[in-house]
């Protein structure tokens, strides 16, 4: 089961709109990989508020070296009752 969680600097407000419209924005430029995915698995054991996740997709973002106002999609995926 996967549920979109945000979609953050574009104007689509559907996961694959979201997507082509980042494709089409990197076309433009010298960008040869527009998209970046990245799985945040936490401990079996951990359990994950709202708040906790946000947290740990901040500082993902921040490690990577994006910025604030860098388009993102977040989508939740469980998958075997993780």
């Amino acid at each position: 089961m996967s549920t979109v969680g945000e979609l953050r600097g574009t104007l689509a407000e559907d996961l694959l709109v979201a997507f082509q419209e980042i494709a089409d924005i990197a076309s433009g430029t010298r960008c040869k990989k527009p998209l970046y995915h990245a799985q945040i698995n936490p401990d079996p054991t951990e359990t994950m508020s709202p708040d906790k996740w946000a947290r740990s997709i901040a500082v993902l973002e921040k490690n990577l070296g994006l910025s604030a106002n860098h388009p993102r999609v977040v989508v939740f995926h469980e998958k075997h009752g993780r």
